[in-house]
């Protein structure tokens, strides 16, 4: 993104917290007012209608700024919106108005990071890690974003800091490992995901992580039958599909190795500069 563009992102992130955090900025009620925004706050959201329930749900947010109940229903309905800044502005309003600011995580920081603003983002986990240092899920939406901003070496202490926590927590293990073998440590990252694959049988990423430290340690065969256990979870995964075409390519299953790199596009048809060199090889005479 060009300065111009984060300044003028940030300007318009600037006004919605403006206009939403502010109270009683649009809108004073009487009694009646009141019983009817809630009633079709109630109503409108738990039928799904988001449009509908926006307008009464705001106007009790702005009426009543410390009931969290109406921050935390306004941040998703514009989830539901597709409007990341104002569900990130309710969010802060929530956190603000809550005594259990937690319960805006991770979503606070999702919401910046769909916004754009992954500086924002990056903070939202960093508070996020500080209102729970005991839950393991905060460490690792925190790991996350250091992975994202490359940050490697925080991001592989804060998965530590994780696994730490709860070793018995999937999502950290996971994490870690994949810090592991980016750091080129596969010998470590298979000792850290072993566990898990005796207690988290129906997670896709615990075989999908263990099957890619065998293939860096050359153990094709088991690397192989993990691979297969993910697949057997899930169909849907792009990342299985390479990670089990990049295997058949170094058996020499050219055909086969073809056919997952398809499949993974087809399924994130975004991914296509990555998929695209896997695609030429198989193209070529088997190395």
């Amino acid at each position: 993104m060009s300065p111009w563009a984060r300044f003028f992102s940030a300007a318009a992130l600037a006004w919605v917290f403006l206009r939403v955090l502010t109270p009683g900025a649009a809108t004073s009620g009487t009694q009646p007012d009141i019983e009817r925004w809630i009633l079709s706050s109630r109503d409108e959201f738990g039928a799904g209608h988001w449009e509908k329930a926006l307008v009464p749900t705001r106007a009790l947010v702005e009426h009543f700024p410390t009931q969290q109940v109406y921050s935390d229903r306004l941040a998703r309905i514009y989830f539901n919106l597709g409007k990341p800044v104002e569900e990130a502005a309710a969010w802060e309003q929530f956190v603000r108005s809550s005594s259990t600011p937690e319960d805006a995580c991770p979503a606070i920081g999702q919401a910046y990071l769909r916004a754009g603003q992954r500086d924002a983002s990056l903070n939202a986990f960093e508070r996020c890690r500080d209102f729970e240092p005991s839950s393991a899920e905060g460490w690792f939406y925190l790991g996350q974003a250091y992975q994202r901003e490359g940050r490697s070496d925080e991001a592989l202490h804060t998965f530590r800091e994780a696994v730490r926590v709860d070793p018995i927590h999937s999502d950290s293990r996971v994490g870690l490992a994949g810090a592991l073998l980016r750091a080129g440590r596969p010998a470590d990252a298979l000792e850290i995901i072993q566990p898990t694959v005796d207690y988290d049988m129906d997670y896709a990423d615990v075989y999908l992580m263990q099957g890619l430290a065998l293939l860096r340690l050359n153990r094709r065969d088991a690397a192989r039958a993990a691979f297969e256990r993910a697949s057997k979870i899930t169909q849907t995964y792009p990342d299985v599909h390479l990670a089990f075409g990049m295997l058949d390519y170094a058996d020499g299953r050219i055909a086969e190795a073809r056919q997952r790199f398809e499949r993974a596009l087809s399924l994130a048809p975004e991914r296509r500069r990555e998929v695209e060199p896997w695609l030429r090889r198989t193209e070529e005479p088997s190395p």
